[in-house]
């Protein structure tokens, strides 16, 4: 089975390309890990991140929004001393304060999946990935939501850090299109 260029590099990034990128994600909590993940990435390779990601889960209280929301600064302390997560200060902070943003989205929108998912009318955008080199790193879409979302008070969601948000959580398809998993609409 052929799959996206960068996902041969190793059996992690294949097991995740296969399981969970580009995938439609719907459930609030999924889409919270999404974007803290996708924030903790940037300026680092995501096979870091997904060799962190267990212990980013679990200092994280398994991406409850609630319970990151309201985590303290002795929190954040437990968490820089935490060998196993990305110990960037003010990604931690952020991510803290992104879930009280994403708490306040839920109260207009009823969920962050509503609320996201309405910049595209609720269906993935589907782009033709000839080769890896047709992946944009970022759109007028993304931009758009990068400034939304910082308006709203978000943190670390440049228009790069977004639309890579926008690929893990199938708002747009990006697989290249000889991939196994891409899917016409």
């Amino acid at each position: 089975m052929e799959c996206c260029e960068w996902a041969k590099v190793s059996e992690t990034m294949q097991s995740y390309h296969n399981l969970e990128w580009g995938r439609p994600v719907h459930e609030d909590q999924k889409l919270f890990e999404a974007l803290s993940l996708e924030i903790f990435q940037a300026g680092l390779s995501w096979a870091i991140v997904l060799k962190k990601r267990a212990a980013l889960t679990s200092g994280f209280f398994d991406w409850s929004i609630q319970k990151v929301a309201d985590m303290q600064p002795t929190d954040v302390e437990e968490l820089m001393q935490n060998p196993a997560v990305i110990r960037y200060r003010k990604k931690i902070e952020a991510i803290i304060h992104n879930a009280q943003c994403l708490l306040v989205i839920q109260a207009e929108y009823g969920t962050f999946d509503q609320y996201i998912w309405s910049f595209v009318d609720q269906q993935p955008i589907v782009h033709a990935i000839v080769t890896p080199a047709d992946v944009p790193s970022e759109t007028a879409l993304s931009q758009e939501i990068s400034r939304n979302l910082k308006a709203r008070g978000f943190q670390f969601v440049g228009s790069k850090t977004v639309y890579a948000f926008m690929q893990a959580i199938g708002l747009v398809n990006d697989h290249e299109d000889n991939c196994h998993l891409k899917q016409r609409t």
